[in-house]
């Protein structure tokens, strides 16, 4: 991270913090669990992550919602935005379809073939299942004051 980078993330993080309604000892907690926790620090950068994408993306164009998704393109493009594995999508289609995962092409084909059979064969209760799984989990729905935040941008 470049100098300049690091001195403008740490002033806003303070910034946030001080602005913040955490108490001391909340904010004590926070850093036990930056120090010790590494399932906390692999949240805290996969939240950065999605912040980062979800900012990146935004002007561009929105997400699409589930419903919206109807080519192979769009969920192959879905799966490179959430970065999954072609082991991590057929685990999702199993999830989805797993009386299905029998008859789909072998592991050696490519992932958009696989994709393309999946959404040949399945059901369109099935492939709405596998879409509403890979579309990533918006951190924001449920949250009003993030939501408010993430708007004004």
């Amino acid at each position: 991270m470049r100098a300049s980078t690091r001195e403008r993330v740490l002033r806003t993080l303070l910034s946030a913090f001080i602005n913040s309604s955490l108490t001391p000892q909340e904010l004590e907690e926070l850093l036990d669990e930056i120090s010790v926790n590494s399932k906390f620090r692999e949240d805290l950068r996969r939240v950065l992550w999605a912040v980062s994408s979800a900012l990146r993306d935004k002007p561009k164009q929105k997400e699409l919602h589930p419903s919206d998704v109807t080519s192979v393109d769009q969920i192959l493009d879905m799966v490179k935005r959430r970065r999954f594995s072609k082991n991590e999508v057929l685990r999702t289609m199993n999830r989805a379809a797993p009386t299905l995962m029998s008859k789909l092409l072998p592991n050696s084909a490519t992932l958009g073939e696989i994709v393309r059979d999946f959404l040949t064969r399945a059901s369109v209760e099935e492939r709405s299942k596998f879409i509403a799984l890979l579309a990533p989990k918006d951190l924001t729905v449920n949250d009003e004051y993030l939501q408010g935040i993430f708007d004004s941008r």
